[in-house]
């Protein structure tokens, strides 16, 4: 029991499911996108390990944070150039995904849905 006045420290059971963290939806993110094998700035064939995740638009708007088209797999190199230079990293998204796609995901970034945890944990497992 709680006295008066004092939160509950544990929640009350059965009331809330597990929902997967940010964390761990960047985590399955990142190793569906290096799955490829290779940077696909330089083409470099690399371990996943070795590789990373690089977001097109940043990762701070959620409606675009895990589409799939919104990533690609580069090395720490590459990823430092894409970074660092937004007029390369315009160029070469345009190349890798096309104008369309760029202008449908640069869309899409700036609208607002609330965030659904369990539908992108579902999408993510079906790619």
């Amino acid at each position: 029991m709680t006295k008066l006045g004092m939160r509950r420290t544990t929640p009350k059971k059965g009331l809330k499911k597990h929902l997967p963290s940010k964390w761990e939806l960047d985590r399955l993110f990142s190793n569906q996108v290096r799955a490829i094998g290779k940077c696909e700035y330089c083409d470099k064939v690399l371990p996943k390990e070795r590789l990373e995740c690089h977001h097109f638009i940043p990762r701070v708007y959620l409606q675009t944070r895990y589409e799939p088209d919104n990533g690609c797999s580069v090395e720490s190199s590459c990823h430092g150039i894409l970074q660092n230079n937004a007029r390369e990293n315009e160029a070469f998204f345009i190349k890798l995904r096309g104008r369309k796609r760029v202008e449908e995901l640069f869309q899409i970034s700036r609208t607002y849905q609330k965030f659904d945890k369990e539908a992108v944990m579902e999408k993510l497992k079906c790619l």
